[in-house]
């Protein structure tokens, strides 16, 4: 029985490294609205960004190819688009979301605020404006569940008040 504290302290100590560093996973990534769910994605129930390093390695993987299929090009040109959008955050969790957009006249503009992590969910702001029109900002703030949170991708469902 002498044992049963060592025992029990090296599984607490291995259940400790085994749980996942949330906020280093989101400030050593770049992060991009999954492709297909691009259009309006601040506003859906479920947000899901993968990170730029996860759409790099299938760039990679699809250069390697001698023949490309028609679907290989068309993810390649859709490749393009994701340099379009972007989601960093440095090491004091300040949020920097770029979105370019060629030509934004009558289009709808979304501005990424915060998007906070506390006690396993998600905080995430942001405003909306319609450009061109005299509108006011308008800015929303919802909870989500997290769903998944790894290097690859970031999985959001939000919590229905």
């Amino acid at each position: 029985m002498k044992f049963l504290p060592i025992t029990i302290f090296l599984f607490l100590s291995f259940c400790s490294f085994a749980q996942i560093d949330t906020l280093k996973i989101l400030h050593k990534n770049i992060w991009t609205p999954k492709k297909h769910i691009y259009t309006n994605w601040l506003e859906r129930d479920t947000i899901n960004l993968k990170s730029l390093k996860y759409y790099q390695k299938i760039k990679d993987s699809l250069f390697k190819k001698e023949d490309l299929s028609n679907e290989d090009l068309s993810t390649l040109l859709e490749f393009v688009r994701f340099e379009d959008e972007k989601i960093q955050f440095d090491s004091i969790n300040n949020l920097r979301h770029t979105l370019y957009i060629t030509c934004p006249v009558g289009a709808t503009m979304y501005n990424l605020k915060s998007l906070k992590y506390k006690n396993g969910l998600v905080d995430l702001n942001y405003s909306v404006r319609n450009w061109g029109k005299n509108e006011k900002t308008k800015h929303f703030s919802f909870n989500y569940k997290i769903i998944i949170w790894n290097d690859d991708e970031i999985l959001l469902c939000k919590i229905k008040k």
